[in-house]
């Protein structure tokens, strides 16, 4: 286990592998990378600047070219952005404050084992799982905040929640949506833990545990998928990826 190429397993890993194990074997394994898009950049910038302006001090490294360490810099941003936060905040139901900021939350394997005999599952994981809850408000609720185009409820977000509220032990999240249209708005999501959503995500974790593993012990093909669904993805020479642009006829 401790050859493994990867030390833990996530959410965003779990469900790139639900979405296309090549696509996860090419990011995992292959270390193939892409930019960070500019809507995914908005949303890291977005949440910076939230937890700088309710108070937290907000810290983010670069790699020095010359020496290859990683220093401290400072990050600025500019009106627009200010003012994106600005509308966030002026929502009656936007947090205000927290007791924590981008706590890392972890499940060991023989944490995971001891939820899934708790919720009557049977399943495990081969590595601890590891994730990070954007703020939380002690014993009461993990928020997570999402920014997008469009509005309205994504299904993956309850299978993110979860294993959060699990190992934290506590019985709501909440999902804050700041949508970026020409008049931006906040949709605000109250998940409230119950036993079938534990079982649904706890076997959910563990089929995909099982499935990354297999493929780390060289037991699967990565390339051999019935169920791709192509999205964001490192692989450019994935027949898969033909399906996207077919022509229109006449």
């Amino acid at each position: 286990m401790s050859d493994y190429p990867i030390k833990h397993l996530s959410f965003s890993s779990m469900n790139l592998y639900a979405n296309c194990p090549q696509s996860w074997y090419g990011r995992y394994i292959e270390q193939l990378r892409e930019p960070t898009s500019p809507e995914a950049q908005f949303g890291i910038d977005f949440e910076s600047a939230l937890a700088q302006q309710i108070g937290f001090d907000v810290q983010e490294t670069e790699e020095n070219p010359e020496t290859g360490e990683l220093e401290i810099i400072e990050k600025t941003f500019n009106s627009d952005m200010e003012k994106n936060v600005g509308i966030y905040l002026n929502h009656e139901k936007a947090w205000k404050s927290a007791t924590d900021y981008q706590k890392k939350i972890e499940i060991t394997p023989e944490h995971f084992k001891w939820l899934a005999d708790k919720f009557g599952v049977k399943g495990s994981i081969p590595l601890p799982f590891i994730g990070y809850i954007d703020f939380m408000k002690k014993d009461t609720a993990i928020m997570d905040l999402k920014t997008s185009k469009r509005s309205g409820w994504k299904p993956q977000w309850g299978y993110q929640m979860i294993p959060y509220m699990l190992a934290e032990e506590l019985p709501m999240a909440e999902i804050h949506q700041f949508v970026r249209t020409k008049t931006p708005k906040t949709l605000f999501y109250a998940l409230i833990m119950n036993e079938g959503l534990a079982q649904t995500v706890l076997n959910w974790m563990s089929n995909q545990a099982k499935g990354i593993k297999s493929l780390l012990d060289g037991e699967s093909n990565p390339h051999t998928n019935n169920g791709w669904m192509c999205g964001y993805c490192a692989v450019k020479n994935c027949k898969a990826r033909d399906f996207n642009d077919v022509p229109a006829l006449g």
